[in-house]
């Protein structure tokens, strides 16, 4: 994923985990969270997040 300084996944965690981390207590919740958080700080990655969400959500452990 290549957007606005973004270089990899820790880049992409680290940038939006102080928004979705106090969501991640469920899969629903931490999906929600990621797209507002993606429309404010990265609108070029909306169309990627469902793989955002996925790989956010096995960073924090979530199950499906």
């Amino acid at each position: 994923m290549r957007a606005e300084n973004i270089d990899g996944n820790y880049e992409l965690i680290r940038r939006l985990e102080p928004s979705v981390r106090p969501t991640a207590t469920s899969s629903a919740t931490l999906a929600a969270a990621t797209r507002d958080a993606l429309t404010t700080q990265l609108p070029e990655l909306l169309p990627r997040a469902p793989e955002i969400v996925d790989y956010l959500g096995r960073y924090f452990g979530l199950e499906n």
